[in-house]
């Protein structure tokens, strides 16, 4: 059997293989002239066109094909957790407190310290209120308070409300109060000035009235945490707003050719290369753990062992994909994450190049970054270092949106060192 070479990820290697010094912005982020880039340039250009964030229950959206396996503007918590924390965060009888986030770091870091935030506004029984420049957030589709021109569409009164539809002010008058009042708030903060906000070991859940199903063991401490960060994310995903969605889409056709073509035994692997790197080889042992199952299970059935393989690489780091392509097996098919694509030639590898790359192209890496995340939960499968955030988010979106909708059909190695 051969190895098939899919257009996405053809297309990345002309890509990633050619130099060019000129690129300034992100609009020339793909410059050459094959077909499939010019269609990837339109619909970037038809989505510039659309200039609000929100959902406001678009008729025309609602009646819209669904390209992605769920319709992420309109998912059902499946955590009673994740209920309570979407009611509290709309209880009007609670005053807001600020919040603001450091922007030095990574999306998925900064999601995990907006859960903690999160976490003390409930035990100071205070709705959260983001407040300030959110690197991550796309400027040219949205603006949270009133440095824009009153009555502009995009003003949001939060940068979270840009991608995620229902996080904060929920309540009648919360927008023009949160636009009218963009600054931080001393007095009633959930961070300090810098966005640097304190974790205590402390009871999140405490603000929250739950279900006895939904409560850990009074010593476990650690679990109740964990499942609170989970449902916090949940309650985040379950609305987004079109705009994410529509990136999503837009992702989901450059890489496979459409939502017909995505693989059903796809398989996602993340690989974040920091500090600690774990060896490629780790990897693909991996993904072979996760077919020796798969292969178990289809004898039992009487079914037949597929020899095809097919891998999502999940990565903003173009070596990561040389080095998996150079010991990838005879039969894997290798797709190609399209954020990588997108910001190759805008790559910055300091510490902390994620964030001053996004700073450069003004919130697009935000986006795009979301859109890769959903692309990535088509797969039941994962391979993940829970060591970056960026894999525990996947992870977290795995528990709470997928495995309750698929009669926990989904699995999860865990290379973390």
């Amino acid at each position: 059997m051969t190895l098939k070479s899919h257009n996405a990820d053809r297309n990345y290697r002309l890509r990633f293989f050619q130099t060019s010094n000129n690129s300034s912005s992100y609009s020339n982020i793909n410059s050459d002239s094959n077909p499939h880039e010019n269609r990837s340039r339109k619909m970037k250009n038809h989505n510039n066109t659309c200039t609000t964030c929100t959902t406001n229950n678009n008729p025309s959206r609602n009646n819209k094909m669904h390209h992605l396996r769920y319709d992420w503007t309109n998912l059902t918590p499946s955590l009673d957790m994740t209920k309570h924390i979407i009611q509290y965060q709309s209880n009007c009888s609670l005053p807001m407190s600020t919040f603001t986030y450091r922007n030095r770091f990574g999306l998925g870091s900064d999601l995990h310290v907006y859960s903690q935030a999160l976490c003390n506004g409930i035990k100071s029984n205070r709705r959260i209120r983001t407040i300030g420049n959110w690197t991550f957030m796309d400027q040219s589709h949205s603006s949270s308070s009133s440095s824009s021109k009153k009555g502009s569409r995009n003003m949001l009164g939060s940068p979270m409300r840009c991608y995620f539809a229902s996080s904060e002010l929920n309540c009648p008058g919360d927008v023009e109060y949160a636009i009218d009042n963009p600054g931080f708030d001393n007095n009633h903060s959930l961070s300090k000035p810098n966005g640097n906000v304190v974790s205590t070991n402390s009871d999140c859940l405490s603000g929250l009235v739950l279900p006895s199903s939904e409560k850990e063991k009074d010593n476990d401490v650690v679990g109740q945490q964990k499942l609170f960060q989970v449902a916090v994310i949940e309650s985040l995903f379950t609305r987004l707003t079109p705009l994410v969605v529509d990136e999503a889409e837009r992702q989901l056709n450059l890489i496979f050719g459409g939502k017909e073509k995505v693989p059903k035994d796809l398989i996602t692997v993340h690989v974040r290369w920091g500090k600690e790197k774990v060896n490629i080889t780790e990897y693909i042992d991996a993904v072979y753990q996760i077919l020796e199952k798969r292969n178990e299970k289809q004898i039992m059935n009487g079914g037949v062992i597929k020899e095809e393989v097919n891998i999502f690489l999940a990565t903003e780091d173009p070596k990561a994909v040389v080095e998996f392509r150079n010991v990838l097996p005879i039969g894997w098919n290798l797709f190609v994450d399209q954020f990588l694509v997108d910001t190759n030639s805008h790559r910055i590898d300091d510490y902390n190049g994620m964030s001053k790359m996004t700073q450069t192209l003004h919130g697009k890496t935000g986006l795009l970054a979301m859109g890769s995340l959903l692309v990535a939960m088509e797969a039941n499968d994962f391979v993940l270092t829970t060591a970056s955030n960026w894999s525990r988010l996947m992870d977290e979106l795995r528990l709470s949106i997928i495995n309750p909708r698929c009669g926990n059909c989904t699995s999860m190695i865990d290379l973390r060192q």
